[in-house]
């Protein structure tokens, strides 16, 4: 971990001259669950473009509400030229609806009027415990069973966060274009599929993106199981492997040189 907080190589605020910047925004998959600092497909991307330097601002278990928020607190001090958000089709449609993930109180957002309104974290006992001190969170170990561990937010329980998700990319594309970057969304599967037959909802959902004029990046083709040569993508977790990530460093690097945002 950086002194940023980021599990990535030390950098500055300050963009260094003649550089340009690109920053990830994702959870786990961007993270890099499961394969070493170095080999992930954001230092993948660096190693093809001469001149860039990929920030990566990935965490574990989060969806794009808080990529959001990382977009608006740090990602833009960076001065970033290019923004890509890794969207996560298994799971990230999930924890937007959420006010508790992985047993920790987290910030959501309503839609009013078809505007987004942030809800802030609502203190509880166990994160005050937790808090607290190191032996705080020891105690609340021994007590963890009287916590949930992920709660719905009043909202959008039972609700299709489809409409959230999308304000959700309107917002990062808008702050990306405020600050003269370029944005892209990196769609990632949530399991291997053939790259032939999407399932229906995939489908429209990325009708819906490309319908509203989004720069997207589909990995459905290109990290399919099925790809001739059988190489395998992915961890018996469903993260990307070492070639998962090579193989989506590849397809990003490709993207953008064919845009011409290099």
């Amino acid at each position: 971990m950086n002194s940023h907080g980021w599990r990535d190589a030390e950098t500055t605020w300050e963009k260094p001259a003649d550089t340009r910047r690109l920053i990830v925004l994702g959870d786990s998959f961007a993270f890099g669950v499961g394969v070493d600092h170095g080999k992930r497909f954001s230092e993948g991307i660096e190693e093809r473009a001469q001149g860039l330097e990929v920030l990566n601002l990935g965490m574990n278990a989060i969806g794009p509400d808080q990529e959001l928020l990382v977009l608006e607190h740090d990602g833009l001090r960076y001065g970033p030229d290019v923004v890509l958000c890794a969207l996560f089709l298994g799971n990230d449609f999930e924890d937007v609806r959420r006010s508790r993930n992985g047993s920790w109180e987290k910030p959501w957002f309503r839609l009013v009027a078809g505007e987004l309104e942030l809800v802030e974290p609502r203190p509880s006992w166990d994160i005050r415990l937790r808090t607290s001190c190191y032996l705080g969170e020891i105690a609340y170990r021994l007590v963890e069973s009287w916590a949930p561990s992920r709660t719905s937010a009043p909202d959008w329980e039972g609700v299709d966060s489809t409409p959230l998700v999308l304000a959700l990319l309107e917002r990062m594309r808008e702050q990306s274009e405020q600050a003269l970057a370029r944005f892209a969304v990196l769609v990632i599967h949530a399991r291997p599929c053939s790259g032939v037959d999407a399932e229906p909802w995939t489908r429209s959902f990325l009708d819906l993106l490309d319908a509203r004029g989004f720069s997207i990046i589909d990995t459905r083709v290109e990290l399919s199981e099925e790809t001739p040569g059988g190489t395998q993508f992915h961890l018996t977790d469903g993260h990307w492997n070492v070639e998962g990530h090579r193989r989506a460093a590849e397809q990003v690097y490709a993207y953008l040189l064919e845009r011409g945002w290099l």
